[in-house]
């Protein structure tokens, strides 16, 4: 092992990376990968970087500084080694297509101010028998050693045809169909003017705003998950932020105990949009946080819904027709607009949204299929990234024009606790009474295998 170990280091340039090997298959693209090699100076800098292969961008994904302690080489010279471990972006122009079956990704490693060196399997073998004749640099040049790119390989899991050109990739999208709605064309009170669902472990939560002859309402409701959703008793609350000024809520989501709702005036005095928070376990209603000012979304209107990415820990909002995301850091009552992600088509009459466990954001549209979902960069330190790709559009059964597609919630509801409930994604629709309540479609989408959810 000793000498296998020098002989490694030898081939060494002045910088390289030895393991992974060039071309090397990865079994999963979620899974850290550990990146590793040696530096010619102790706590050299070292910066490993995604390519994108669409849009040219160099996304730093690590960095990590050379061991302070030297490994001496056979012909005595030393070497300081180096390693980090870190998950591939999962976005699309970072795994282009390779063939019918993987996909690639290409990593640019730089140590110091100098790209480092990569060496295939053989290209390893190579060099370590050609040491004694030609000498560590010689040998490792003749047998193709470079300083290109680091390319692995992945596994497609699915061969999306839907992702826009521009970021094509592969996807473990899963498979999508529809279950029975239930409720089915429940009219009771509650139903009218139902805005937005979300979940904590145990308990659905609901938004809404409606007119009635004594002008605009809006409420916040609760409901155990193993009560049935077709019986009328809801914990309901008039929302307390009609009063100061705020009368239409959105799609909401859960986080800490507490429900997190978008708030737009809608005809109330308020002069931006902010977000209501209430507490998961009595209503409790807490101030309101003002979107801040340099936020595009800080106009009254336009703040539909409001999703926070488990793998972030980033607040993702839209305007009602879209091509960027909007992205807030929120902190207890602190919250910072951080950046747009574009959105490579517009997507019109955006209703809700809300994030998978795995990071994909759903979205629930009035428009074309109704339900889409989308990939996003992963954020690494201070970056959100640029982009987002679509993976997927699912038909929902409405008739646009006549019904209207509302928020959604994601919950893996396939183990019986939500009596006549089902799937994992769920997306309220109404069928609005011009004189009578509105009537509740509740509509629920399998996801196959779930684990692709």
């Amino acid at each position: 092992m000793k000498t296998r170990y020098l002989l490694i280091l030898v081939a060494c340039l002045t910088a390289c990376t030895t393991g992974p090997y060039q071309n090397t298959s990865v079994t999963n693209k979620s899974s850290p990968i550990l990146f590793q090699g040696y530096a010619s100076a102790a706590g050299a800098a070292i910066t490993v970087a995604a390519l994108n292969n669409s849009t040219g961008e160099q996304r730093t994904i690590a960095t990590t500084v050379a061991s302070s302690t030297a490994a001496v080489d056979s012909t005595g010279r030393s070497w300081y080694y180096w390693s980090t471990s870190v998950v591939l972006p999962r976005q699309g122009g970072f795994w282009q297509p390779e063939g019918t079956s993987s996909s690639k990704a290409s990593i640019i490693t730089t140590i110091g101010s100098i790209q480092s060196y990569t060496f295939t399997a053989a290209q390893m073998t190579c060099t370590v028998q050609n040491l004694p004749a030609k000498g560590y640099m010689q040998a490792a040049l003749d047998c193709g050693s470079t300083a290109d790119p680091l390319v692995l390989l992945a596994p497609c899991d699915s061969k999306v045809t839907t992702v826009n050109a521009e970021l094509n990739g592969c996807y473990r999208v899963g498979t999508p169909s529809n279950l029975e709605d239930f409720p089915f064309d429940r009219s009771y009170e509650l139903a009218n003017g139902l805005q937005g669902v979300c979940h904590d472990d145990n308990n659905w939560f609901l938004t809404s705003a409606w007119r009635n002859i004594s002008g605009q309402q809006s409420r916040i409701a609760k409901k155990p998950v193993n009560v049935s959703f077709n019986e009328d008793n809801f914990l309901v609350y008039r929302s307390p932020y009609i009063d100061q000024g705020w009368r239409h809520p959105g799609d909401c989501d859960v986080f800490g105990g507490v429900v997190y709702v978008p708030l737009e005036p809608d005809e109330g005095f308020a002069g931006y949009n902010a977000i209501g928070r209430f507490d998961t376990s009595n209503l409790a209603y807490y101030p309101v946080m003002p979107i801040p000012a340099n936020s595009p979304q800080r106009s009254p209107g336009n703040f539909p819904w409001m999703a926070r990415n488990p793998k972030n820990g980033l607040w993702y909002s839209s305007k009602f027709d879209a091509t960027e995301l909007y992205v807030y850091a929120i902190s207890g009552s602190s919250i910072t607009y951080k950046g747009a992600v574009a959105l490579p088509q517009a997507i019109y009459r955006i209703q809700g949204g809300e994030f998978s466990p795995s990071g994909r954001l759903f979205l629930a549209t009035d428009w074309n299929t109704g339900l889409l979902s989308l990939e996003l960069a992963e954020s690494i330190g201070d970056s959100i990234g640029s982009t987002a790709a679509i993976t997927q559009w699912h038909k929902i059964n409405w008739v646009p024009g006549d019904e209207e597609i509302e928020g959604l919630t994601v919950w893996n509801l396939d183990d019986g606790r939500a009596p006549g409930i089902r799937g994992q994604v769920h997306v309220l629709m109404l069928d609005v009474g011009e004189v009578s309540n509105d009537d509740l479609y509740f509509k629920h989408v399998r996801i196959s295998p779930v684990d692709a959810l």
